[in-house]
């Protein structure tokens, strides 16, 4: 069959679609990725044979751009209504108003900026003329400087709040990336069409209208790809946006021909929350038996440190950026003598600049590493040498409540004792494997404890080989493969017959 996978990104970054789409190409399918283009990259490439077409990004907001926005919202939302009514008009006419509710806020909003600037017009000459007058006969001097004083910073504050470039600001923060979005899913649409596919794949709920659109006008069946809980995430900015979006996801999610998702918390959820079948797990594993075979590290962790075997050696491998809990791992240093940390992978130049600044602060500065990241099929042998690792995920939000790292998976495998924060699939996983301890991830002090236990008891959680073996059987890429290929090879089998 041809595939057509939808992407919001570029490519590179996403491991997951590469891992998919090289998984349909090794069983006879053709795949084309369609995807965001990242600044210096070619456009079109094909990569162990899947093809690759990047979209450039929008430069800037145009009319044509606001008409599409806008007939996109009335699309999605007449879709969106029809899904709810088909389920109870009392439910559909309440969650519709829910919905509405932020783009209503837009116009009432301008209407009180222009009122804003008609009210200055007009109270300013009568307090000059009626209201100044009689105060200098009622009150005091000291009083009446009070009174004006007050009065004008209330003045000022009124006009800030409800001045039209505030509500330029609030209206750009939220059409400029649905602009975006939509140019997107607009172009992305287009060269699916073009390319004909028997089945269009879509990652991420950003892309399911362009991906939808194109299935429709082929008369094709889409397959839906929930990366993580996008509605329920770390984003704080931008919320009318994703409420828009969500709409998405509730309208086409219920045509899909199958929904695939990373764990189970997260298909109990769809389920649930969308009234469908259950989604199919396919975990974002790593393919630990390529590591095998190609990941060849000449320097270990602890090598690349300069730090004896006997000394206690902490890692977390992972992006190292906000409500992961890196900063209570650093001030949890202080609680852990002889303890090293070591970070390993890409930074955020903010983050890290926290980072060092808690370490000087604490005096833990020579104990804590920050290392650059490593290859994929790397990861495992580079980590093995260090004593544990630390899996500190803030509780933050639904979807990282739900998340089921490659971090853990990545260093049970390399032979480390871990400690988890209080997350359910992290907690799920540990009790079928006891190859470590829990930890209260928003406290230094039980981060502290946990690390000495760790350090101290380290033979005690350490993962035996059998232990190992059932984590790669279970949880390895080739066992998500499997499952992949089943599910294509059940939607060929129905549009064969």
């Amino acid at each position: 069959m041809r595939i057509a996978m939808t992407l919001q990104h570029e490519w590179r970054i996403d491991s997951r679609v590469i891992r998919e789409a090289e998984a349909l190409v090794r069983v006879g399918h053709q795949v084309l990725v369609v995807c965001r283009s990242q600044a210096e990259q070619p456009l079109t490439e094909t990569q162990n044979g899947v093809d690759y077409q990047s979209i450039p990004r929008t430069s800037s907001v145009t009319l044509r751009h606001l008409f599409a926005l806008f007939f996109v919202h009335l699309r999605v939302y007449s879709l969106w209504v029809v899904t709810r009514f088909g389920i109870g008009w009392r439910c559909g006419l309440r969650e519709t108003w829910r919905s509405l509710r932020p783009l209503a806020i837009l116009f009432p909003l301008l209407m009180l900026g222009v009122l804003a600037k008609l009210l200055q017009a007009l109270v300013a000459p009568l307090v000059s003329l009626v209201v100044r007058p009689i105060a200098k006969k009622v009150f005091a001097p000291t009083t009446r400087k009070l009174i004006w004083d007050t009065y004008l910073r209330a003045r000022h504050k009124a006009v800030e709040a409800l001045s039209l470039s505030r509500i330029r600001d609030i209206a750009r923060d939220y059409v400029e990336p649905l602009v975006h979005l939509n140019d997107y899913a607009v172009s992305c649409s287009g060269f699916i069409i073009g390319w004909r596919p028997d089945v269009v794949h879509i990652h991420d709920m950003v892309c399911m209208s362009g991906g939808y659109v194109a299935a429709r006008r082929l008369a094709v069946p889409f397959f839906y790809d929930a990366h993580e809980l996008e509605t329920h995430t770390n984003y704080h900015l931008r919320r009318l946006t994703w409420l828009f979006i969500d709409r998405y996801q509730y309208a086409l999610i219920r045509r899909a021909a199958g929904v695939i998702t990373v764990c189970e918390s997260i298909a109990d959820w769809l389920s649930r929350k969308y009234k469908i079948d259950r989604p199919t797990v396919i975990l974002n594993t790593p393919d630990f038996d390529a590591s095998a075979k190609n990941g060849t590290c000449n320097e270990t962790l602890r090598a690349y440190l300069g730090l004896s075997d006997g000394e206690r050696l902490a890692v977390y491998v992972g992006a190292v950026t906000i409500d992961r809990g890196l900063e209570n791992c650093v001030e949890a240093l202080q609680y852990a003598p002889g303890i090293h940390l070591a970070l390993v992978g890409s930074r955020y130049s903010v983050t890290e600049e926290l980072l060092v600044r808690l370490a000087d602060q604490f005096g833990v500065s020579e104990r804590l590493h920050l290392v650059d990241p490593v290859p994929g099929n790397l990861v495992v042998p580079f980590v093995r040498s260090a004593t544990f690792s630390l899996i500190p995920i803030q509780n933050v939000c639904l979807s990282y409540y739900y998340c089921m790292p490659n971090k853990l998976l990545e260093s049970v495998v390399g032979g480390l004792p871990v400690a988890i924060a209080r997350l359910k699939e992290l907690r799920s996983f540990l009790a079928m494997f006891p190859v470590g301890t829990e930890m209260d991830e928003s406290s230094p002090r039980s981060i502290a404890t946990a690390m000495q236990e760790l350090s101290e008891e380290t033979n005690k959680y350490r993962p035996t080989a059998d232990q190992i073996s059932a984590i790669i059987a279970y949880y390895g890429w080739e066992s998500q493969r499997a499952k992949l290929v089943h599910l294509y090879d059940g939607l060929k089998s129905s549009v064969l017959t």
